[in-house]
């Protein structure tokens, strides 16, 4: 742990580590969508655009 807050990785991170970093040494599972833990959340971000491109194209 020492090393790792030496090497100022998680000086900058709200939860003291990212999971796409040297901090994913100690991360042994997610539970869940990996895309949302690092940030966007693709698989329903992806979703919203395809709800939101049939809602267009029904008013057409």
């Amino acid at each position: 742990m020492e090393a790792y807050w030496a090497s100022g990785e998680p000086a900058d991170k709200a939860g003291g580590y990212a999971i796409q970093g040297k901090g994913a040494a100690w991360v042994e599972r997610i539970n869940g969508s990996y895309t949302n833990v690092v940030g966007l959340p693709l698989s329903q971000t992806l979703a919203a655009i395809k709800n939101i491109e049939k809602r267009l194209a029904s008013r057409e």
